[in-house]
């Protein structure tokens, strides 16, 4: 066993898939649509589009909840016995599991709408959106923090010694940003920002961090606790926030924050049918991408979201300054670096990346298991070993068990 090894599961697949579209998705609004060039007025309309096309992608969860319904109408249909009948009354009747279900429910998708709409927020309020990635990335330290701190309080999740190492790594990466990030705010020449909404923007964005980690946490407990499909609780959530929309949207238009003739003048920037495509493709892409994310939640934790969330910080910041020329190479270098030690920790923290020495891996999955094979060895350290002619004894008497019970069940 090496110094460091990785654990690969299947479900890894949800992360790769979820970092594939998030890049892709970002090039409208990185590429084809600089929102940034234009005034406040056009920025609530580009991000309201966005926001958007992303619940229209999640109300696509209802053809697989209708699809769920349909199979399990049909399985019952094919069930005659009534003993059956009678063991399926007994799972689906659990009213603990009922309990304060709705009301999790409506309160993630709250957080969901308040962490997915704070740019659109604040420009009720302020005029533009002026910060850039680099003055802002650094508060995915709120994000990952947040994760772990509503883990151990509302998960009940325990912290080994590789989850206090990871802290520690992770927390001189987030120094170092954030020493960066305030700086070039704070002196940044001829007075490019003002302090005051730039200020309330880097709180919104925090607001925002605390919003989605607390939505997750509580999408985790309707998940395990209340028993919820992942599918289900996505089309739950987009439901509701879809409804919220319903609401705001006149809101909006009937105070003047929006209007149906910038909407006709968005698809003349550029060529309309580009636009439309690239509609279609967020609607495509913010379904499966947030189904990755609700998979990730159901079979990992919210942390390992974070984890996620890291990497997808990392790869915009490079886009972000391959587009734009920045004189500040250092600057870069350090902060890329800085990512990459907090993807390295959060890496550690969600047992990816296991340190096989100093007893950290001791309290992991794989040390568990190791740990349990152990304990079931004999006391004197000896191995049983069973001769070719009794394992096939066995392995025949054992069949033979199996075939019984399948006929008394058939019967």
């Amino acid at each position: 066993m090496g110094l460091i090894s990785f654990v690969f599961l299947k479900a890894y697949f949800f992360f790769l898939l979820f970092w594939i579209l998030d890049l892709l998705e970002s090039v409208e609004m990185t590429y084809f649509i600089n929102y940034t060039e234009y005034s406040g007025q056009y920025q609530i309309e580009f991000i309201l589009l966005y926001v958007i096309c992303l619940n229209l992608g999640e109300l696509l969860s209802g053809f697989l909840v209708l699809y769920t319904k349909l199979k399990m109408n049909y399985l019952n249909r094919v069930e005659t016995r009534k003993e059956s009948k009678k063991k399926l009354k007994l799972i689906y009747n659990d009213l603990s599991s009922k309990k304060n279900k709705y009301i999790l429910i409506i309160f993630a998708s709250i957080l969901d709408f308040i962490g997915k709409d704070y740019n659109l927020i604040f420009l009720l309020f302020f005029d533009k959106l002026i910060l850039e990635p680099r003055h802002i990335k650094w508060i995915i330290s709120v994000d990952i923090l947040a994760r772990i701190f509503l883990g151990r309080i509302l998960l009940n999740n325990k912290i080994y010694k590789h989850h206090i190492i990871s802290m520690c790594i992770c927390s001189i990466g987030f120094l170092i940003m954030t020493i960066f990030a305030l700086q070039s705010i704070l002196f940044e020449e001829n007075g490019k920002f003002n302090q005051i909404s730039c200020w309330i923007y880097i709180i919104s964005v925090i607001i925002q961090k605390i919003c989605f980690s607390l939505g997750d946490t509580i999408s985790k407990i309707l998940l395990t606790d209340k028993f919820i499909l992942p599918h289900y609780l996505m089309f739950y959530r987009s439901l509701s926030c879809f409804i919220i929309f319903v609401i705001f949207i006149p809101i909006l238009f009937l105070t003047g924050k929006i209007s149906f003739a910038n909407y006709q003048n968005l698809f003349y920037i550029g060529d309309y049918r580009v636009h439309i495509l690239l509609k279609i493709f967020i609607i495509i892409a913010g379904f499966f991408g947030i189904f990755s994310i609700f998979k990730i939640l159901d079979i990992f934790t919210p942390t390992h979201v974070g984890f996620v969330n890291v990497v997808s910080s990392l790869v915009q910041i490079i886009r972000w300054k391959i587009k734009n020329e920045i004189e500040d190479l250092i600057f870069w270098i350090f902060y890329i670096i800085c990512l990459i030690l907090i993807a390295f920790g959060t890496l550690i923290f969600t047992e990816i990346l296991i340190i096989n020495a100093w007893g950290l891996n001791e309290h992991t999955k794989p040390g568990f298991l190791i740990k349990e094979q152990l304990d079931q060895l004999p006391p004197d350290g000896t191995v049983l070993i069973f001769d070719n002619e009794e394992n096939n004894d066995a392995n025949e008497t054992k069949n033979n068990d199996e075939d019984i019970s399948k006929t008394e069940n058939i019967n």
